[in-house]
């Protein structure tokens, strides 16, 4: 399940046009760290998760959904 979130996370980024190093400081963590989320290597704290959250303008929840978003 994990996964998803981690896809969620890469596809909104994507579609934002936001690089990762841009994503990154949206949400006050490295760039690093934010790639190891997105490679599935590190699993985001409840607090970074609501961080990618809202540097993605969305809600928490839009990145735990199966369903495509815009």
């Amino acid at each position: 399940m994990y996964g998803l979130h981690r896809a969620r996370i890469r596809h909104l980024r994507i579609q934002r046009g936001y690089p990762q190093r841009e994503l990154a400081e949206r949400a006050g963590i490295t760039q690093e760290y934010l790639s190891a989320i997105e490679r599935g290597s590190r699993v985001p704290s409840l607090e970074v998760f609501l961080l990618l959250a809202e540097a993605l303008g969305v809600p928490p929840s839009i990145l735990l959904s199966r369903k495509s978003s815009s």
